[in-house]
């Protein structure tokens, strides 16, 4: 089987053609190689700081706050159970594709290199170009409603603990912007302490 030069040169080969004959696992950089990439960024994370910032991600009690009204008033406790199940269903075959993309092309870009590599020389670049601007449109979303949230929430607890506190617009809007300069400086500068804050939010996560 040959490989096509052309994908080669853009970092769109298959790894597993140069793989050893012995099937030994190879080093990622190695493998970044392989997909015609240099190995830049330090790998500060492990495999239990990932974990734990996948379960700070998923927001499961944040996000299941906000809808469980609608969902209670709406369909009663039957609706709100099965749209859960039919959710974890699918949601976990999207999780396995995407895991075995992630496996074949361990790269930053992420979807839009997926994209890239997985359509035909002719029609990649559209696709891709689409996928990165969607990409990065859903993290600013996030980022930005995420930030919002958390800024109610730890407003709400001080109304909850402070009788005498009355939470005002302009006091929200500063912890919003306090916890945004947070997540900037930290990502920023912070790297090597970002594991620790992951693994630490993690385990809190699983205690609340």
């Amino acid at each position: 089987m040959e490989m096509d030069t052309k994908d080669s040169e853009h970092g769109f080969s298959n790894p597993e053609l140069k793989c050893d004959h012995d099937g030994s696992r190879q080093r990622d950089e190695e493998l970044l190689a392989q997909l015609g990439h240099e190995q830049e960024l330090r790998r500060e994370f492990s495999v239990f700081t990932v974990a734990a910032l996948c379960l700070c991600l998923m927001a499961s009690w944040e996000a299941l706050a906000t809808v469980i009204a609608t969902a209670l008033a709406s369909g009663g406790p039957p609706c709100l159970f099965y749209n859960y199940l039919l959710t974890f269903i699918f949601t976990i075959c999207i999780s396995l594709s995407l895991a075995e993309i992630a496996s074949i092309y361990p790269t930053a870009g992420g979807q839009y290199h997926w994209v890239a590599a997985l359509s035909s020389a002719s029609t990649r670049s559209a696709p891709a170009y689409a996928t990165g601007w969607i990409s990065i449109g859903g993290q600013v979303i996030f980022s930005a409603s995420a930030a919002f949230a958390a800024a109610l929430e730890i407003q709400g607890l001080i109304i909850m603990n402070n009788s005498q506190y009355e939470g005002t617009r302009w006091q929200a809007v500063l912890l919003y912007w306090a916890i945004l300069a947070y997540c900037y400086v930290a990502n920023t500068w912070g790297i090597k302490i970002l594991p620790h804050t992951n693994l630490g939010a993690g385990k809190t996560r699983s205690l609340s």
